[in-house]
């Protein structure tokens, strides 16, 4: 059938164009034919009957000639549904029926000049098509137009008109002009943005303008100097009042009825320009004055609104009193100016004044500075200390160290006798050098020049004067040194001035420093040339101090004498350090500590012994008192729950720390509390054994109870103790007494910490008169794999009281209180709760009759394997 189909359709283009055209797009011919082949498919149609075939041949006739007609017809939407955004936009497509499977454009075109149509396609699914479309400018009128097309062919249009969300313009303005620039004003023209950054039905409305501060990128910088509003019908802002000859930066915020533009969005429209130069606004500044022994050297700073490039500096200088001012040209470069002797005359008094010149003329004359010519070295000496060598000192105040600029740098010492020239360099500040490489043979002149690096000039500043041939410069050794209130912590010292001071004193020096390693200490008094005396404190107690004592005149220090002294011995003065406490259990506290700092120990044998005292709640020198040699000592015999203080008391041979040095390392400790003793519930003796019952005890804390322990003595036997575990019941089945016989039991608990109070318990067992059960009591037992012992026995007419099992190498065992009705038991439950080895396993029975009131029988010799 569907062949048939086929080739009725292929005949049918022969007389039908626009069947053979349909035909040529293959996904709506096999669109008909997978319709057909579907419903032969379905109702299991024979494709040979001829009849059907036909039938469905005409069918798909039909079907092309409907499809035909719907090319011719396309239909017209019926509704557009618009959600406009910023920058894109929603659309929803209501059509008529029988458009499914179409398509379907919407295009946007903008009312208005330099904005380009943007389209969006959709498929129509029924009758409804829902489609996108990004890439609209922000604040603009649209028209939505909506037709339904296939390949060339379009239905009718619907159109409706929508307007994009506005915001902040997003671009800069365009086409900045400067009509108008010279040295303290600008004026500017602009056009507004593109169009597609403007962003608002309404247009620009105005215009920020900033005038900043220019980055070297030829941006904005973010210093603002002037701030303008402008109207968008205006669009011209002038700023005045600008500084000559300095780069500017134009920023312009164009602004809508949603705000101004962002920052980012207008920085490439950046506006750069430099202002005309106009003639210095201000003068140089004097910085320095500096007249020589020789020359004059003076310096400037660059005024402060130079204008422009200086070309140069008009220096003008006349002698006080006079009116003709002598004008000195100086290269813009510089910044100093030397004038040499013979120009100005050392003792005369000088005016001056400085002015910049640039290109577009001179600036103003600074202020008139007067000064007087006079030498800058004084108390220049010269002191000969021997035969190849001599010293030279001199002074230079604080207001002749400045010039041309700078402080001075250098003071130069130039020396020369027969052939030989020399020439040394010292730093400014320092009014001292020596000079060497002298002989015998010649006299020397010696002479000073100050020098200022900045500058790179040379200032004579001094005569010559000759080397003395003498060799005594330094002053001697200063005399009898003598010591007094001497302490432990301080001393005096005085000593006699020297018998030769080869020229006047100007000071002594007093150093102390400590000879113990261990206690490193230095320091220096230096006093007057009629002082001749120190005091030195915050030393060590039993420490050597060597004191050493030197005299300086003009020129050098000499040679120092030296003595010795001791301070005094004390008892120790510092706390012992890293007191450390340990509970060894709650009676008993391990105390561990360090010694003292060295420099507290005071005394050349160190310490000696410790004295540790415990004492509840509060620390003293009393109380529970220890003195040992060691730095570890175990004090015992304390109460359990109490806090107690340790003090750890350091001694040498002068005695024990005070009591206030040695609480500073006070330490607290509180011992954990024991149980206490626990409640008897009851206490049932026989002739030969007792069975104590008590009541478990609390405990507070995170220790608990891990035994019990029960103490057993007579008068005429040792005492035998007994542990019972806590995890077993309470009570315990004591074996072993002798009968008629008065027993004091002690029972206790005991925690990982200590054991607690005990419960004092008086037991006198039976008298001897009491049997043993016969022998058919003798317990019988039997090995029960998975379970233990399974104890079997006959009580006859007594009532069973306890079952008793003991370990006979290790005496551990276990005691399980029974009723009256039992006759057998397990011990154990599993082989793994008892441990190897030979047991005794006994039945107690009690409440049996006369003459047997109570009997004990046991087994010996049990095995577990």
């Amino acid at each position: 059938a569907q062949e048939t189909v086929i080739k009725r359709l292929e005949d049918l283009t022969v007389r039908l164009p626009y069947i053979r055209s349909l035909i040529s797009y293959p996904d709506r011919y096999w669109l008909i034919s997978r319709r057909f082949r579907l419903f032969l498919i379905h109702n299991n149609i024979n494709s040979n009957n001829r009849a059907m075939s036909n039938f469905l041949c005409w069918i798909a006739v039909a079907t092309v000639f409907s499809s035909v007609a719907a090319q011719t017809t396309l239909p017209k939407p019926v509704n557009i549904r618009i959600t406009p955004g910023t920058r894109n936009a929603g659309f929803q497509i209501t059509m008529p029926s029988g458009a499914d499977g179409k398509k379907v454009r919407v295009t946007a075109i903008p009312q208005g000049d330099g904005l380009s149509n943007i389209e969006s396609i959709a498929t129509i699914f029924g009758t409804l098509a829902i489609l996108s479309m990004s890439g609209l400018t922000p604040g603009i009128n649209y028209t939505a137009r909506a037709v339904v097309f296939e390949g060339a062919n379009e239905g009718p249009a619907l159109e409706k008109t929508f307007s994009t969300k506005g915001e902040v313009p997003s671009g800069p303005v365009r086409d900045i002009r400067r009509p108008t620039l010279t040295s303290t004003a600008v004026r500017l023209t602009w056009s507004e943005p593109s169009a597609n950054h403007i962003n608002s039905p309404g247009g620009i409305t105005q215009y920020f303008v900033e005038l900043r501060n220019k980055e070297t990128s030829n941006r904005c910088g973010d210093t603002v100097h002037m701030q303008q509003t402008v109207s968008q019908d205006s669009r011209v802002v002038t700023f005045n009042n600008l500084t000559p000859f300095t780069e500017y930066c134009i920023r312009i915020y164009p602004e809508n009825s949603f705000g101004r533009a962002r920052e980012a969005s207008v920085r490439s429209g950046d506006y750069t320009f430099s202002t005309q130069e106009s003639a210095p606004g201000t003068a140089p500044v004097f910085t320095i004055i500096q007249p020589q022994f020789r020359t004059a050297s003076i310096a400037w700073s660059r005024p402060t609104q130079p204008n422009g490039l200086l070309t140069n500096y008009i220096l003008q200088y006349k002698a006080s009193g006079s009116s003709s001012w002598t004008p000195v040209n100086v290269n813009a470069a510089s910044k100093y100016q030397t004038f040499l002797s013979g120009t100005l005359q050392q003792g005369n008094s000088y005016d001056i004044r400085i002015a910049a010149k640039n290109s577009a003329g001179r600036g103003p004359f600074s202020g008139v500075i007067t000064f007087v010519m006079s030498p800058a070295i004084d108390n220049f000496k010269v002191c000969r200390l021997n035969d190849s060598s001599a010293i030279v000192i001199w002074n230079i105040t604080s207001e002749q160290a400045h010039g041309l600029g700078g402080d001075l740098t250098h003071v130069d010492i130039r020396y020369s006798g027969g052939d030989n020239n020399r020439n040394v360099r010292v730093k400014s500040g320092v009014e001292r050098a020596v000079i060497g490489e002298l002989d015998t043979e010649n006299q020397y002149e010696v002479e000073l020049a100050s020098i200022w690096s900045e500058v790179a000039i040379t200032s004579e500043t001094s005569d010559e004067i000759s080397i003395p041939s003498n060799t005594n410069c330094a002053p001697g050794r200063p005399r009898n040194i003598q010591f007094s209130n001497v302490a432990t912590k301080s001393f005096d010292v005085s000593f006699d001035p020297p018998t030769t001071a080869n020229g006047r004193i100007v000071q002594y020096s007093i150093t102390a420093v400590s000879q113990d390693g261990r206690l490193p200490y230095s320091r220096t008094i230096q006093t007057g040339p009629a002082a001749r005396q120190g005091t030195f404190g915050n030393l060590e107690e039993a420490v050597t101090y060597e004191v050493t004592i030197s005299a300086e005149n003009q020129f050098t220090s000499g040679d120092s004498n030296s003595d010795e002294v001791m301070t005094g011995q004390d008892v120790p003065t510092g706390p012992v350090r890293n007191v450390q406490l340990t509970k060894e259990d709650a009676r008993t506290i391990r105390v561990t500590w360090r010694d003292p700092p060295y420099k507290h120990l005071n005394s050349p044998s160190g310490i000696t012994r410790y004295r540790v005292t415990a004492n509840m709640d509060t620390c003293n020198d009393q109380g529970n008192k220890k003195e040992v040699k060691e730095r570890e000592v175990f004090i015992s015999g304390l109460t359990p729950g109490t806090t107690y203080c340790i003090r750890v008391s350091p001694g040498n041979s002068d005695g024990f720390a005070r009591p206030a040095t040695a609480a500073a390392a006070d330490q607290t400790i509180t011992l954990p509390p024991v149980p206490t003793a626990p409640e008897l519930v009851g206490v049932t003796a026989t002739s030969n054994h007792a069975i104590i019952i008590w009541e478990s005890v609390d405990v507070e804390g995170e220790d608990p109870i891990i035994n019990y322990n029960i103490a057993v003595q007579s008068d005429d036997t040792s005492r035998m103790v007994y542990n019972c575990s806590a995890s077993l019941p309470t009570y315990y089945n004591i074996t072993g007494l002798l009968p008629n016989k008065s027993y004091n039991i002690t029972l206790n608990a005991q925690t990982r910490l200590g054991i607690g109070f005990d419960r004092p318990i008086e037991v006198k067992t039976l008298a001897a008169s009491l049997q043993t059960c016969p022998s058919d009591h003798l317990p019988k037992i039997k090995r029960v794999p998975g379970h233990g012992l399974l104890v079997r026995w006959v009580t006859g007419q007594c009532k069973s009281s306890a079952i008793v099992y003991t370990h006979l190498a290790t005496g551990d065992g276990r005691t399980y209180p029974l009723s009256p009705k039992n006759r057998h038991f397990f011990i154990g439950r599993t082989l793994r709760i008892l441990g190897k080895g030979q047991y005794r396993v006994c039945i107690s029975l009690v409440d049996c009759p006369v003459p047997a009131a109570e009997c004990v029988t046991c087994r010996e010799g049990v095995e577990v394997i």
